[in-house]
């Protein structure tokens, strides 16, 4: 195991500096009041699939598959969980520390080491299938088309690697600013096309099949004289749905833009480092301060906002039958009304943070914790 590279403990570094120069300015997390709940969360089952990661904050993320819930731990260590029942089918030991995952089709699992490595896992028989290096560390989750995997490389290199044999099909070098916030955000493949949020504020679309660029898009304008004030990241991930991809940037907007031409829709002013939740008819953000946020997705009209988890460092929000849902620091999962933004209910799923955005499946909702807890949940309501 060798030590973290330079590129990552600089990147480690930066969040650090960042979180200390706006300490003085930045107010205390809100405290949780009392309310009168009518949702219940129910623990289905609760497993065990890794060490705690809470000091690096790592994306480590489970991916579903036929009824199987596959998770990685920052140890080397990747689960296949029944996700009916909980029990673990099986494990597997890559003996490296790992830094993202994890990405599935339907012939391998993916996931990035904190050598520098992309693995491949079969699923069939949980060996390795291949391995290959990349340009730098990757910290966000691989994504795939099925025939090609994406991973978007914290020195600023989008690649593209053939998902049979590892082999590097073409790279897109993006200019990266100095300092950026927690490093990349996740890529989505969606319709011959990669979309990538950058660190300069602006939205990428490429060609999946050779990596061409398609596009580009303006979310953000860097402004001010610190580089604290000209951040403007397109951190936390985008989504694509209807003909449309949705970015937020940090101290910048949130935008809808058409995935086909990459003009913009719409726009309004917002703050945030986590993706959005989109459905058919709303657009919903967690701001860097925790206020909750939700527009018309078709209009862009203001609906409501929820600041009652003001500077609880959320996560990216869900659309969870008929409500919203939303991690935090503590560990707590808070569901919100849609048509209103009021609290519903609230359980906390584990002692440490939840980081990564809870995962819908079917009727249940997966989390994976900070401190290496993976937990489903089930919704009972009073209404």
């Amino acid at each position: 195991m060798r030590a973290l590279t330079t590129r990552l403990m600089a990147l480690l570094l930066a969040v650090v500096l960042s979180a200390c120069s706006s300490e003085a300015v930045r107010p205390p997390p809100a405290e949780l009041k009392p309310f009168k709940a009518v949702d219940k969360l129910v623990e289905r089952w609760s497993r065990s699939v890794g060490p705690d990661t809470e000091p690096l904050r790592l994306r480590l993320e489970p991916a579903v598959g036929e009824g199987v819930v596959y998770a990685a731990g920052a140890d080397g260590e990747l689960s296949a969980i029944d996700l009916e029942t909980g029990k673990r089918l099986w494990r597997v030991d890559l003996d490296v520390p790992l830094l993202a995952g994890v990405g599935i089709d339907g012939r391998n699992l993916y996931v990035a080491t904190r050598d520098g490595e992309l693995i491949a896992v079969a699923l069939a028989d949980q060996a390795i299938a291949w391995r290959a290096a990349l340009p730098s560390e990757v910290v966000a989750t691989p994504v795939t088309d099925g025939s090609r995997v994406f991973v978007y490389a914290i020195n600023g290199v989008i690649m593209a690697l053939d998902s049979r044999t590892g082999s590097t099909l073409w790279t897109w070098q993006v200019a990266e600013p100095s300092l950026t916030l927690r490093g990349t955000a996740p890529l989505v493949a969606e319709g011959g096309r990669v979309y990538a949020g950058l660190s300069s504020g602006r939205v990428l679309a490429l060609d999946a099949q050779d990596g061409s660029r398609v596009w580009d898009a303006l979310v953000a304008e860097p402004k001010g004289r610190t580089l604290l004030d000209r951040l403007v990241d397109v951190d936390g991930g985008l989504k694509v749905s209807r003909g449309l991809v949705t970015a937020v940037a940090y101290q910048g907007r949130v935008v809808q833009i058409e995935a086909a031409s990459g003009k913009v829709v719409w726009s309004d002013e917002a703050s945030g480092y986590v993706a959005p939740a989109v459905d058919q008819d709303m657009l919903v953000i967690a701001e860097a301060s925790g206020t909750i946020r939700a527009w018309d997705n078709r209009s862009g009209q203001p609906l409501w906002s929820q600041d009652e988890l003001a500077w609880r460092d959320l996560t990216a929000p869900v659309f969870w039958q008929g409500r919203i849902v939303v991690g935090d620091f503590e560990g707590y999962l808070h569901v919100l009304d849609k048509a209103s933004g009021v609290l519903r209910a609230r359980v906390r799923a584990d002692r440490s943070a939840l980081q990564v955005e809870p995962r819908v499946v079917g009727d249940s909702l997966l989390v994976q914790s900070q401190g290496g807890d993976l937990i489903l949940y089930q919704l009972e309501s009073s209404d």
